[in-house]
């Protein structure tokens, strides 16, 4: 089952088709939402905003029950889908529980579920730099974790665009990207996070975290001139559309590289 990227399902080894728009909704914030119950009048506020219809209730039980018969008591997903964003396991039993008399609950862990998968691993990867595996671990635990990622959080659900769990997901992942470039530096191959570093620059143009750690990362790996760049560009775009300069993050990774620089 994967929520980062288009919202899937696969059972013996197979896509699920998951129904209309808003059923597939609802599984991506039971996803989203994994081991915690999530309020019916949450799931109505996500489908209808602020004026549902008289139904929404009873819609939304449909929805919660067809997903149901789609996933409960069948063979999981198989294999190890880490390229194609499957994860390992099985997915048997009853996946969606409905806890008191309007709650819902997905049950998946980390074999079931890419975003358990993803907060399971770039844990481990935060534990392994600081107390003992030192950063060749971190790295490839943070490798590991970030390739569960294919496109943003539930791309195929605009629904969930927005939804402050998607928002807080996506800010996990450039946190990790981050840290997992941190850990890099520390490493033979500083350079291994560029690909990471760069598509998140991309995505967030004014993270200057990103663009320190993308500068070191390409001075580390001898394109200087292009570290260079980088922070002008940046400090281009901040002071035209913000109104502000760089700030210190920005500022000490551009210093830096001039020092070694001469």
């Amino acid at each position: 089952m994967a929520v980062l990227g288009p919202v899937t399902v696969w059972l013996d080894d197979a896509t699920v088709d998951l129904g209309s728009v808003r059923q597939c909704a609802v599984l991506g914030l039971l996803a989203l939402n994994y081991g915690a119950g999530v309020h019916r009048d949450a799931v109505i506020d996500v489908l209808w905003g602020a004026r549902p219809p008289s139904s929404a209730v009873g819609q939304v039980h449909g929805y919660v029950s067809r997903l149901r018969k789609l996933l409960g008591g069948r063979e999981g997903t198989g294999g190890s889908g880490k390229v194609s964003g499957k994860v390992s396991g099985e997915v048997s039993g009853e996946v969606i529980s409905t806890v008191g008399t309007s709650y819902y609950r997905l049950q998946a862990g980390s074999d079931q579920l890419d975003v358990a998968a993803f907060r399971e691993l770039a844990g481990r990867a935060g534990r392994a730099g600081i107390r003992g595996g030192g950063p060749e671990d971190a790295c490839e635990l943070y490798d590991q974790a970030l390739a569960h990622w294919r496109d943003d959080v539930a791309s195929d659900v605009d629904l969930l665009r927005e939804h402050p769990a998607a928002v807080e997901l996506a800010h996990q992942r450039s946190d990790a990207i981050v840290r997992y470039a941190r850990a890099a530096l520390r490493t033979a191959t500083p350079q291994r996070a560029l690909p990471q570093l760069r598509q998140l620059c991309q995505r967030e143009p004014f993270n200057e975290d990103a663009h320190a750690y993308l500068m070191l990362a390409l001075a580390a790996a001898g394109q200087r001139a292009a570290a260079l760049e980088t922070f002008t560009s940046l400090r281009r775009r901040l002071t035209s559309q913000l109104g502000i300069h760089p700030g210190p993050a920005a500022v000490d990774a551009h210093a830096q590289i001039l020092r070694h620089g001469d």
